[in-house]
């Protein structure tokens, strides 16, 4: 994960926020992303290569929360 710098961050909000969807019986959620392999790699749009990456993907799909995923562009000062 460290290799992945702020990739490796984001992966890690995206597990945080769906766990607390999970404890707070949230089932449905928008997730707002810049880089385009977070939703990707959960999707099965992108080939997951790595350990840290299939993980991922594999735990949110198995998270049973519905995202809809939100693509914002980084670095623009959108909040």
């Amino acid at each position: 994960m460290l290799s992945m710098r702020q990739v490796g961050g984001e992966i890690m909000a995206v597990q945080k926020a769906l766990e607390w969807c999970q404890e707070h019986n949230v089932q449905s959620v928008d997730i707002f992303y810049d880089y385009a392999g977070i939703e990707h790699w959960a999707t099965g749009t992108w080939r997951a290569k790595n350990e840290f990456t299939q993980t991922y993907a594999a735990w949110v799909r198995a998270c049973g929360i519905r995202i809809r995923w939100r693509k914002v562009k980084s670095h623009s000062g959108d909040r």
